[in-house]
């Protein structure tokens, strides 16, 4: 910072540490949140939802992803792929969804795996909660989040043939939701 008086080299440095922590954030945030929920799941071992996802996963030419069942009423379903693809569902989607809402929601996630878009969407997501720059981190979210989620529910409607299960699967999880909001509130 030669020729720059001590103030203006003070925030450039500020804003380069800033800068710095927000792609730090994004790229080893996702990683520990995956590897913090991966320790409190239980891993799904020889079940007709790993035959599922082993059958699917050879036919989109992907590494078969481990699956884990977070203990949690609330459902929710999640995938992440960097190193090793994981499939995250919580105890409760199994609750109250049907085998074919389960089957289009798995669909859903190995799609986004074969995308590769997970590790950038969780990074998106940790980068605009965590940023000083939030409005600048858009660039990993917003539309392109919208199309990568269409692309994921167009492959679970055409290997199903209907999205019939898939808007089923997403109607029970938004009434779960609204239902727990209304008794919260």
């Amino acid at each position: 910072f030669s020729g720059c008086d001590k103030a203006k080299a003070i925030i450039a440095m500020l804003a380069l540490t800033a800068l710095i922590s927000t792609v730090i954030a994004a790229a080893v945030a996702p990683l520990l949140f995956v590897k913090r929920q991966a320790r409190k799941c239980v891993l799904l071992q020889n079940s007709y939802w790993n035959r599922f996802v082993e059958k699917h996963a050879k036919i989109l030419s992907i590494k078969e992803p481990k699956i884990f069942v977070l203990n949690t009423a609330a459902p929710v379903a999640f995938s992440f792929s960097f190193l090793s693809s994981k499939i995250f569902v919580s105890a409760g989607l199994f609750d109250i969804l049907g085998k074919k809402e389960v089957e289009a929601i798995l669909l859903h996630e190995l799609a986004h795996i074969k995308n590769g878009a997970s590790l950038l969407r969780l990074s998106g997501h940790v980068a605009r909660l965590l940023s000083p720059f939030a409005r600048l981190a858009n660039f990993l979210g917003g539309s392109s989040v919208a199309r990568e989620e269409s692309a994921a529910d167009d492959y679970a409607a055409r290997v199903q043939r209907t999205c019939r299960h898939l808007d089923s699967a997403k109607a029970k999880v938004t009434d779960y939701s609204n239902c727990s909001r209304s008794i919260r509130g």
